[in-house]
Parts: C-alpha cells; structure tokens; sequence
C-alpha cells in the first residue's frame, strides 16, 4: 500500500510544477508586454512628429520658392507641385488688388499635411537688406554718415 501512496504523490508534485511553469510563464509575458508596449508607441509617437515636421519644411521651402521667384520676376505658374525624396508640395498663386498676391502651400508627407501662407505686397520705397545691430552707447559715425 505504501508503494501506491508514493506515486500518486509524484504524479500530484509534477502536475504542481507544471501549472506553476505555466503561471510563471503568463506573468513574465504580461511584465514583457508591459514593458514593450509603451516603447512601440512612443516609436508611432516619434514617427508621427517626424513626419508632421517633414511636411512643415516642405510647405515652407514652397512658399519660399514661390517667394524667390516673384521677388526675381523669375516665371512662375499659378500652381507649382513640387516633388522632394517621393514627397510633395502644392504651392498656389494668387493675384490679388493693388498688385498684392497671396502663397499658399500644402506640403503632404504620408498623408501628414501643414499648410502656410504668405501675403505679399507692393510698396513705393527700396528693399534694404542690411542692419545693426548696437548696445549700449549706440553707434558712432565719422564724415557725413547718418543713421535714421
């Protein structure tokens, strides 16, 4: 009788062992996942701002292309595409009064898209394209230089 009793309890030890391997095995997969599911989203995250700043400069080297172009009187269409590394930017012209005309871009980068404007007017006067910059004490000019 003794001999019956000792392997009903190894046969009971080795059904424990298994169901504990077994619930060792679920818990590390739910720490795993718990750990590893933040990071795959931060990655989305990371690749979603990525893309959203992508298109940002894409609109933005549209409007400055336009921008160049009417500041040059280089031609330019009413409606420029632009197309950079299988991405593209829609850039559109429009004349509006008193010569005024108005840059609008769309730049599309994975169906992520960021538009920009740009007013541009004309004026009587002439384009001066340096400045100084000064401290305390201001600026000191010999001769006739003025500063106004």
């Amino acid at each position: 009788m003794q001999k019956i009793n000792k392997r009903k309890i190894k046969r009971n030890g080795g059904a424990a062992m298994l169901i504990s391997i077994v619930f060792f095995l679920f818990i590390s997969l739910a720490i795993i996942s718990g750990l590893v599911a933040p990071s795959v989203r931060e990655f989305k995250n990371a690749n979603i701002n990525l893309n959203s700043k992508k298109s940002f400069f894409l609109a933005e080297s549209g409007t400055e292309d336009a921008f160049y172009r009417i500041l040059e009187s280089k031609t330019i269409g009413a409606s420029e595409v632009i197309t950079l590394d299988s991405n593209s930017v829609t850039t559109t012209i429009t004349t509006l009064g008193n010569g005024n005309k108005q840059i609008a871009s769309v730049g599309d980068v994975s169906t992520y898209e960021r538009q920009l404007g740009l007013t541009l007017s004309t004026s009587v006067g002439v384009s001066f394209n340096y400045g100084v910059q000064v401290g305390q004490g201001g600026i000191n000019l010999t001769g006739s230089g003025t500063v106004n």
